[in-house]
């Protein structure tokens, strides 16, 4: 569960609100330019001068770590609220050189509103040495442009790239990260038209990919997919971030949280999480793309666990490395302010084919589960509805759709955006009255829903196995009942034995198209523009079945079928 503490829930950055004015003109000790940095930077090149993206040598804009803004960019926020749009604001490094002292203004790039009019900015060194100062810029529902003047003069000398300052948005891991760039990438090309999606002005993206069989022992990666990014891209059909998700994940966002988005990242399918740690060439290059886009993120999408199912990890292996991987990007990736980015994890969605085995495959879901909730900034998504390619393996374009509301319903919950996250009603318990066919499943509401709605084929979701028994017990046709917000009752054919134990699988892989297309849902919507309401979470473990002697069980069944008991 995510951490009810309102500052952990909405950010390091509340406590910031009060400290920081909206339209400060900051002055700061920016460390000098590196040859390290400008390598990240600018890859082609050591020099700094050839990375400038004005039209004047004398002023250059760059991110926070350094790096020149480039056209479309996305300059992650400081701070979510204030300023005068209530939506917070972020920093613009400025590095003049001259004798002459400067002013600057903040306009809208594609109406040319002013947003914020000419204020001067600390007089030169009478040497004419650069100095560079920190521009806290509104954060704006826009494109924006900053112009600058020689003090005294009417007209602007030069303006900066074409930016927004937003929320960005961090993504890597394997296949379904890669997917989440660019369907094209798996061989999806349904075009995003057909799903009715244009991401319009949501955002931009800066992102890079590759591929891998995914055989293990490991194999090397493919050649790179746009790595190093030289540009910010628009998501669309005629570009390599063409994904469903992508698109859909961004516009859902920029609805909500009012502002731009950036999706930056890197990504490689058939990974492991090994190969992300500290010190990988996977970790290098994620490093580069992030560093390039300006270097702070906001929330980190990471979307990996296939490969964990078949390469033999275990829980406290697997644990050890979520920890570590999380705990080395958080040193390399700066959240708003320099503090803390917010976390949603993703292992395995729905899934019906694969080379890991169940056990397997709920040992990385259960453990990744355990990882979100000891952490008091990470969300979990478990994304079972997102339909799938026909591989059964990765998520179709339609699915990926589903699968980013999800991510966007966890992204606006850890940024207070909405009451509650994308985590579902919970199975508390289940009981059996021996001699009965039907076992009582207690629901636990977690989002102050009123009722529980069933879609499609409610048998595909559950199976029900006695002890030490690879066969599962048949269920009766429409024997999943739901009785109340609260209890769902499975009827069985026929009576098990009084004296076996039995477990209760919810969703227990592999999934079949109907148990994709079906599901269980709350009824909490929050008014955040998803018709469904959470779907109910899976624990990715049995759930043991409690006997109960019919003497002592209270009322008779509920939830009858046909009358059969």
């Amino acid at each position: 569960m995510w951490a009810g503490d309102p500052m952990v829930r909405g950010g390091d950055l509340r406590a910031s609100r009060l400290t920081v004015a909206a339209f400060a003109t900051i002055w700061l000790a920016v460390p000098t330019w590196t040859r390290a940095a400008a390598a990240y930077c600018n890859p082609a090149s050591t020099n700094p001068s050839d990375a400038l993206m004005t039209a004047s040598s004398r002023v250059v804009f760059r991110s926070v770590n350094g790096c020149p803004i480039l056209e479309d960019a996305v300059v992650q926020r400081d701070v979510r609220t204030g300023g005068p749009y209530g939506l917070g604001s972020g920093r613009v490094l400025l590095t003049a050189r001259g004798k002459t002292g400067y002013e600057f203004r903040v306009r809208d790039a594609d109406t040319v509103q002013v947003i914020q009019h000419w204020q001067p900015i600390k007089e030169s060194k009478p040497d004419g040495r650069a100095e560079t100062a920190a521009l806290t810029v509104p954060a704006y529902a826009g494109w924006l442009r900053v112009d600058i003047r020689l003090h005294g003069q009417a007209v602007p000398m030069v303006s900066s790239p074409r930016f927004a300052v937003g929320e960005v948005i961090a993504i890597a891991g394997q296949s379904l990260a890669e997917k989440a760039i660019s369907s094209s990438a798996l061989g999806d090309d349904a075009p995003l038209r057909s799903l009715g999606l244009s991401v319009g002005d949501a955002g931009t993206a800066f992102v890079a990919y590759a591929s891998n069989t995914g055989v293990f022992p490991p194999v090397p990666d493919g050649p790179d997919v746009n790595f190093p990014p030289r540009r910010w891209m628009t998501p669309g059909d005629a570009d390599i971030v063409n994904s469903s998700f992508a698109v859909e994940l961004m516009r859902r966002l920029r609805d909500r949280l009012k502002v731009p988005i950036g999706l930056v990242g890197y990504a490689v399918g058939g990974t492991g999480i090994s190969t992300w740690l500290p010190g990988t060439k996977h970790f290098r290059k994620l490093s580069v793309v992030i560093r390039r886009a300006g270097g702070r993120v906001g929330v980190f999408l990471w979307i990996q666990g296939h490969y964990e199912s078949k390469n033999g990890n275990t829980p406290p292996g697997y644990m050890r490395q979520l920890r570590s991987i999380f705990r080395e990007y958080q040193r390399a990736f700066p959240g708003p302010s320099g503090g803390r980015f917010n976390r949603v994890v993703i292992t395995i969605p729905a899934i019906g084919k694969y080379d890991g085995t169940p056990a397997a495959i709920n040992m990385v879901r259960h453990t990744a589960k355990a990882y979100a909730r000891l952490e008091g900034n990470t969300l979990y998504v478990d994304g079972l509805d997102a339909t799938l390619m026909p591989d059964m393996l990765h998520p179709s374009q339609a699915g990926n759709v589903v699968l980013a509301d999800h991510v966007y319903r966890a992204v606006a919950y850890s940024l207070g955006l909405l009451p509650h996250g994308d985590e579902g009603p919970h199975i508390g318990s289940a009981s059996h009255v021996v001699g009965s066919k039907v076992i009582r499943l207690r629901v636990t509401q977690t989002n102050g829903a009123s009722g529980l709605i069933g879609v499609g084929d409610l048998d595909s979701q559950f199976e029900v196995y006695p002890a030490n028994s690879a066969s599962a017990l048949a269920l009766l046709p429409g024997g999943v009942i739901i009785v109340s917000p609260r209890e769902i009752d499975l009827h069985l054919k026929s009576v098990p034995p009084g004296t076996e134990d039995l477990t209760v699988w919810y969703r227990r892989s592999p999934d079949t198209p109907d148990a994709v297309r079906s599901g269980i849902y709350d009824t909490a919507t929050d008014g955040d523009g998803l018709a469904r309401g959470r779907q109910l979470w899976c624990d990715a473990e049995g759930i043991p079945v409690s006997n109960r002697d019919p003497a002592s069980a209270g009322s008779p069944e509920r939830g009858s079928v046909d009358g059969i008991r």
